[in-house]
């Protein structure tokens, strides 16, 4: 946890401090970072595609969580913004996630690993609009499918069996960076909990940190 704890701090201060450095330059002329972009339509349905990447520390909650170690987790996808106003738009695409986790027993530890698809849904609300250099507060939900798991067994005696379908609430603070005309950078720090429990014999649901990078083609 301090570790993804600096990652994130390592990825979301620079954006910060181009935002300020881009607001700073306002007083000595117009630049390609400050300046509201013309959009080709205002009323136009695709906003921009996000191409995406997140390092995840997948965390547990409920259960016996002092046998579950080493979390981990990545995803990696494709996002849009959709439709909205100026500084309000809809959020969603589609993600592939992979998390790992270790749970020990007494004949040892376990190595889990659940690959899913996923696709979210949030609000996403630009604080100095969506054509600018701005940070952004986004929420929403997330559902996800089981496409795949491996389980490592120590024993027989733990059987691990992942739900086919989970349901996720999730939230972000992020910026966004105009770099050219038509593309952006956005630095975001993410918070996901699950709803459903990751195992069907089990009461243990998911609560993960993460950190993504991400280039936007504006449409």
């Amino acid at each position: 946890m301090k570790d993804l704890r600096k990652i994130m701090l390592l990825l979301v201060i620079p954006g910060f401090t181009l935002l300020a450095q881009a607001q700073d330059n306002v007083g000595g002329g117009v630049s390609e970072t400050t300046a509201p972009r013309q959009a080709s339509s205002p009323e136009r349905f695709f906003r921009r595609l996000i191409v995406e990447g997140a390092l995840v520390n997948a965390g547990t909650e409920g259960g016996d969580i002092s046998r579950y170690s080493k979390p981990n987790g990545y995803s990696a996808g494709v996002l849009f913004d959709l439709l909205g106003t100026q500084e309000l738009v809809l959020e969603t695409g589609v993600l592939y996630r992979q998390f790992g986790t270790t749970v020990e027993n007494s004949f040892g530890d376990n190595s889990f690993t659940a690959n899913y698809i996923s696709v979210p849904v949030s609000a996403k609300y630009y604080f100095n609009g969506q054509e600018n250099t701005s940070p952004y507060l986004k929420a929403g939900a997330m559902g996800s499918t089981l496409i795949s798991n491996n389980t490592i067994y120590a024993s027989r005696t733990l059987q691990l069996g992942p739900n086919a379908w989970e349901t996720a609430l999730l939230a972000g603070l992020g910026i966004k960076v105009n770099l050219t005309s038509s593309s952006d950078l956005l630095i975001e720090a993410d918070y996901t909990r699950s709803l459903d429990s990751v195992f069907t014999n089990q009461n243990v649901y998911r609560s993960d940190l993460g950190a993504a990078l991400a280039v936007a083609v504006n449409l």
